[in-house]
């Protein structure tokens, strides 16, 4: 339970950055939601990679940027994601939820946050 309350609040930060930019706040849970989704796949695109450097085996070379398991885990992620946030508009429950906080949470919360995003 814990991981989804992680993930929820990397979402309501990243909605809160998005919502805060000067150039447009349409659609900011969609941009937040690609931003997990493209860090997610970069993760398991360099595991992948990691795992192909120290175990010896040769990475496919075929010329494409992604795999077919990539892809594939990729629509999988999607499809999480839209079931966990979208879905019947549960990423307004989640910002509201976090909204009510107290400042201290969400500036640890945010250091943690922006630490794993660091990695």
């Amino acid at each position: 339970m814990k991981f989804i309350k992680a993930y929820e609040f990397l979402f309501y930060k990243l909605f809160g950055f998005f919502e805060t930019s000067m150039y447009s706040r349409w659609w900011s849970e969609w941009k937040s939601l690609t931003t997990i989704l493209v860090l997610e796949l970069w993760t398991i695109h360099s595991i992948k990679i990691y795992y192909h450097f120290f175990s010896v085996k040769a990475l496919n070379n075929s010329g494409d940027a992604m795999s077919i398991e990539i892809i594939a885990f990729g629509i999988l992620l999607a499809v999480i994601k839209w079931y966990l946030f979208e879905y019947k508009d549960k990423w307004k429950q989640i910002v509201a939820h976090f909204d009510k906080l107290p400042k201290s949470i969400n500036r640890k919360g945010s250091i943690i946050v922006a630490l794993f995003n660091y990695i």
